[in-house]
């Protein structure tokens, strides 16, 4: 049994580092200037599978493999360049990749465009999609400007963006805050909206179920490394059973190396807390929308998406068992299908 399982590591070592250095380039799918799809020798890639199954291995390849989609894609969304515009009082940095209907991602709280899951966007951008991932007002790549934060004003930026970017319409996704933001674009700029993705988010005002206030103010905690707080954070992001039955999930979820100033995210944090919320008027959204939640996130209760499903018509409601506010750290590849399902179905409306 031990030269069995020696023998089984040896070869899984070898045919791991076979086949990250047949890891190549290509430019089939992403069209914009420095835009590459990262691949590797399929065949490589399904011995090396197939291998982990006979010899018993089978969750401990499969967690190399994970690791190894992960640095792809990574390694391709960190080569494309950040680029800078100006959108009325500020510089918005952002990356723009791939090539067809165009997505636009907006993070929420805290965030900045490189806390993305890599294998999210590249699945997304390998789709027929152009996505456009950027940094809110004051966080990140992009400066603080003049005009007061609030969700109304996040909305006019992303809405700005836009426009510079001379996109007529795209499919709007927010997570969290930026689902806020997103709720607000949709309702006062219907026709910049094709889709709308609210993603682990809630209409806020009285009729939403409250967040955890405990969960919400650990998760504004300033102090520390980008890595330390990525670590503080991951508690309050991922269920706790999860974590255990992956515990190595650290090495493969992006780290953020984006820095934000601590009064910028206080100013954040402010204007979530004054949102009044739209979950009067969200009954008014027309374009297709899609809910996603995690039932056991802790940070918005999943009950919320129950809000929007009887609210808005004819909207797709997804629930996936064991995701917590950030599962697409859990199941990007999930998330991608579900997403991409969605839109094809739209499209074709």
């Amino acid at each position: 049994m031990y030269k069995k399982t020696t023998i089984g590591l040896v070869i899984a070592t070898i045919l791991t580092a076979t086949y990250i250095s047949t890891l190549t380039f290509s430019n089939q799918a992403f069209a914009q200037p420095g835009g590459q799809v990262l691949t590797g020798h399929p065949l490589i890639g399904n011995i090396l599978a197939q291998v982990g199954k006979i010899l018993g291995h089978e969750k401990g390849i499969q967690i190399l493999l994970n690791k190894v989609s992960f640095y792809k894609d990574k390694l391709l969304i960190e080569s494309i360049p950040t680029r800078e515009i100006r959108v009325g009082d500020i510089n918005i940095g952002y990356k723009v990749f791939g090539k067809g209907e165009p997505i636009l991602l907006i993070t929420g709280a805290r965030g900045t465009m490189d806390m993305w899951d890599p294998i999210l966007l590249n699945k997304l951008a390998s789709s027929n999609h152009t996505v456009i991932i950027f940094d809110n007002r004051g966080m990140g790549k992009t400066s603080v400007g003049t005009k007061e934060f609030s969700i109304n004003q996040f909305a006019n930026d992303s809405v700005g963006l836009l426009n510079a970017l001379h996109i007529d319409k795209a499919t709007v996704l927010g997570w969290s805050m930026g689902g806020y933001v997103a709720q607000t674009i949709a309702l006062n700029y219907p026709s910049k909206v094709d889709n709308l993705i609210i993603y682990a988010s809630d209409c806020s005002g009285k009729d939403a179920i409250s967040r955890n206030s405990t969960v919400i103010e650990e998760g504004r905690i300033t102090t520390g490394t980008p890595l330390e707080q990525g670590e503080r954070l991951l508690s309050l992001l991922i269920p706790e059973q999860w974590l255990k039955a992956n515990p190595n999930v650290i090495s493969y979820m992006p780290i953020p190396t984006e820095t934000s100033a601590p009064s910028s995210i206080q100013n954040q944090a402010k204007a979530v807390d004054e949102w009044s919320g739209v979950c009067n008027n969200i009954s008014q959204i027309r374009m297709p929308t899609l809910i996603i939640t995690g039932t056991e996130d802790i940070v918005v209760p999943a009950i919320n998406s129950l809000i929007f499903a009887e609210k808005i018509p004819g909207s797709w409601l997804i629930q996936i068992r064991g995701g917590g506010h950030a599962l697409m750290y859990q199941y990007p590849e999930q998330l991608g299908d579900i997403i991409l399902t969605f839109l094809h179905t739209s499209y074709m409306r």
